[in-house]
């Protein structure tokens, strides 16, 4: 359910031990926590924020900084041959304004008035249950969640064309924010399997991470024309071994403003 995707991370456990430390065996066996370096990478360069503007100025959609982001990487080499291990789930929410905005005309003491009831919103998360380096990332499991953590009864359902839009949008992996964020993850899981120094990998964390732009992203439902602006990354989260907590977030009026993100 929605709520249970929004719900706290559990400590999935340190196969490493304390993050970051090397931790030496016989016959030249090390192993090294990379939970740190690789939550880093994921709220910079995969878990940002993505906006599209649907054509005809239909309206917007939008996906907000993770809600929910556990799991734990490890590093294990032997003679200076390196397995690169990881094993993350991530919630992402998302928020649509689609439609014209809706008047409707009340009588108040004897005058009849119109009175600004918004445009329709619609929320709900994608889910990334099973983020591992033994899967390729265009094989990784997808969970679309219609409807957000509030009240059932005051949440609007899509219906018509605003529902086919949201399904282009959401729920196709070849286009729109799927193919987004799993091209994102490629990149990410290439980042990490380049790595042959883990020390020196973890010790640049302390370096800015910040996005390369490239074009912006193309849906089968349109994308705002032009080039968008590339929102500064979430800094990197202070991760105990084997779990990341990205906050609840989602509150009334949270990422107002927010731009577009730059994406191949």
């Amino acid at each position: 359910s929605a709520t249970e995707a929004a719900a706290p991370p559990t400590p999935a456990g340190g196969a490493g031990g304390e993050t970051g430390v090397t931790k030496n065996y016989n016959r030249g066996y090390k192993e090294t926590d990379m939970t740190q370096w690789c939550a880093a990478e994921l709220m910079a360069h995969v878990l940002t924020p993505i906006q599209v503007k649907l054509p005809d100025a239909e309206g917007s959609c939008r996906i907000r900084a993770p809600t929910h982001l556990a799991g734990e990487a490890l590093m294990a080499g032997v003679r200076g041959k390196w397995d690169h291990n990881f094993d993350f789930s991530f919630t992402l929410p998302w928020e649509a304004k689609i439609g014209r905005p809706r008047v409707q005309t009340v009588e108040v003491k004897g005058k009849k008035q119109k009175m600004f009831k918004g445009i329709p919103t619609f929320k709900g998360f994608i889910r990334f249950p099973d983020v591992t380096s033994l899967t390729d990332p265009t094989d990784y499991d997808v969970e679309l969640i219609w409807g957000g953590d509030g009240p059932k009864k005051t949440e609007e359902v899509p219906t018509g064309r605003a529902l086919s839009l949201l399904k282009a949008l959401l729920g196709d992996r070849d286009n729109g924010f799927q193919a987004v964020l799993l091209r994102r993850l490629e990149a990410f899981a290439e980042r990490y399997r380049a790595i042959q120094d883990p020390r020196a990998a973890l010790a640049a964390l302390d370096a800015p991470l910040t996005p390369t732009p490239t074009a912006p992203m193309a849906t089968d439902a349109g994308a705002e024309g032009g080039a968008p602006a590339v929102n500064p990354p979430a800094p990197p989260p202070v991760v105990e071994a084997g779990a990341v907590d990205a906050g609840t977030g989602g509150g009334e009026g949270e990422g107002e403003g927010e731009e577009p993100i730059i994406e191949d």
